[in-house]
Formats: C-alpha cells, sequence, structure tokens
C-alpha cells in the first residue's frame, strides 16, 4: 500500500510527473468494461492512437484507470519484471555453459558487434541476430512463466467438440506446448536454428508463448529481452 500515496500526490500535483511506469498508468486510459490501450503504457506515446480514434468515433466511454488498478498494475510488473528475468538469465547461463559450441558462436557475435560500434547500444543489441536465437530456445526450453497466463472465455464457445461455457478461466502451458513433439522437431533438443531467419517462419504462431500472446501479452517484454 506504499504506492497510494505516491498515486495520490501525483494525481494532485502535475509537477511531479515523471518519466516512469507510474506516470504512464496514470496517463492511460481504458474503455469502459474493455481493456487499457497498451500503446499508452510506451515512455514517449503522444497523441491519440488510431484505437483511441476508433473508441471516439464509436462513442465509448473512455476513462483514467482506478487507484486500486494502477495499484494491481505496479505489483504485477514487480511480481512478473524481477523474477522472470532472473531466471531465464540463469537457465541461459546455464545452457550457454553446457553447450560450449553454442556459447563460442555467440561470443564471436558478441565481440564483433563490440569491435565494430564501440559499445552496445539498443540497437545493436537486438541486431544481434544468433542472441536473439538462443534467447528464444532458451525461453523455449525453459519458459521462466509455467501457470500465469490465463484468459477468461466472455461467451459460449466450442472448438472441435470441446464446448467452453462463458467465465470459464483457461490457463496457457507455455512448458508443454513449447515440448509438444507435435509442435516441435526434437522438443528435447536445445538447438538455437529452430529460430533462424530461415526456420522461425515455420513455427506454428501459438507454439511459442514465453510472454504470452494477443494484445494483452507481456507489456514488458522487449524490456525483458534487452535485460
Amino acid at each position: 500500500y506504499g504506492i497510494m500515496p505516491i498515486i495520490d500526490m501525483r494525481r494532485s500535483n502535475p509537477e511531479a510527473r515523471r518519466e516512469d511506469l507510474l506516470q504512464l498508468l496514470l496517463n492511460a486510459e481504458a474503455d469502459e468494461g474493455g481493456a487499457v490501450n497498451v500503446h499508452q503504457l510506451t515512455v514517449g506515446y503522444e497523441g491519440e492512437t488510431s484505437q483511441s480514434a476508433e473508441s471516439k468515433s464509436s462513442g465509448r466511454t473512455r476513462r483514467t484507470l482506478t487507484n486500486a488498478e494502477i495499484q494491481a498494475n505496479a505489483i504485477v510488473f514487480l511480481i512478473a519484471g524481477f523474477e522472470t528475468t532472473s531466471t531465464a538469465l540463469t537457465f541461459t547461463t546455464y545452457l550457454l555453459a553446457k553447450f560450449q559450441d553454442v556459447q563460442d558462436r555467440l561470443r564471436r557475435e558478441v565481440i564483433a558487434v563490440l569491435e565494430r560500434d564501440g559499445k552496445f547500444t539498443y540497437d545493436n543489441v537486438f541486431g544481434m541476430r544468433y542472441l536473439d536465437q538462443v534467447i528464444s530456445e532458451s525461453l523455449r526450453f525453459y519458459p521462466p512463466v509455467t501457470g500465469f497466463i490465463t484468459r477468461t472465455c466472455w461467451h459460449d464457445y466450442e472448438h472441435d467438440g470441446l464446448n467452453i461455457p462463458a467465465g470459464m478461466s483457461i490457463v496457457i502451458p507455455p512448458y508443454q506446448l513449447q515440448h509438444d513433439p507435435d509442435l516441435w522437431s526434437e522438443p528435447e533438443k536445445f538447438d538455437p536454428e529452430r529460430f533462424s531467419v530461415e526456420n522461425k517462419g515455420s513455427i506454428h504462431p501459438m507454439a511459442f508463448q514465453p510472454f504470452g500472446n494477443g494484445p494483452r501479452n507481456c507489456v514488458g517484454m522487449r524490456f525483458a529481452q534487452l535485460e
């Protein structure tokens, strides 16, 4: 509850604005009965997105998040953004130690970028293709989040004879999906080449979900990948 006085202070004092997650949550808007516009949870967001414009033209009521919603989201960011990243880094380090050939190739790529640019930047880090392959395969092999991805069915739905009633909560199991032999060739083999430019197009879009999927996927995905 220590965040509540800060929320009240920010709301009542415009001069206390900061470029941080809390301010983004304070600025964000949501449709009544709908979801927050995730584009607004990005530092530097300005103006009206097409989603916001559509909401206004359709007459839907928009509102700011309540203090309780902001507090809940801040707690989620703390829980989901700390242990998950450290766990993913631990597993990646373990796999690099276990597979020396992968470590050597990745090391050569990192050194080449550092020698070329003199320092690491957002752009050149995300430009390291093999680094992205290694991290993606590590997240597939050992997903740090295994039971946190849930969705609620809004209306009765049937799929291949399976009836899902409205209101039912559905849990997506990333580990099982990412080790399913029907979706992955040799799923118990650590192979970063699965995510090469040539191969990643053949991956089923719902088979790889370390950050969830859809409009409510992990809002901190890019930040976590950068870490």
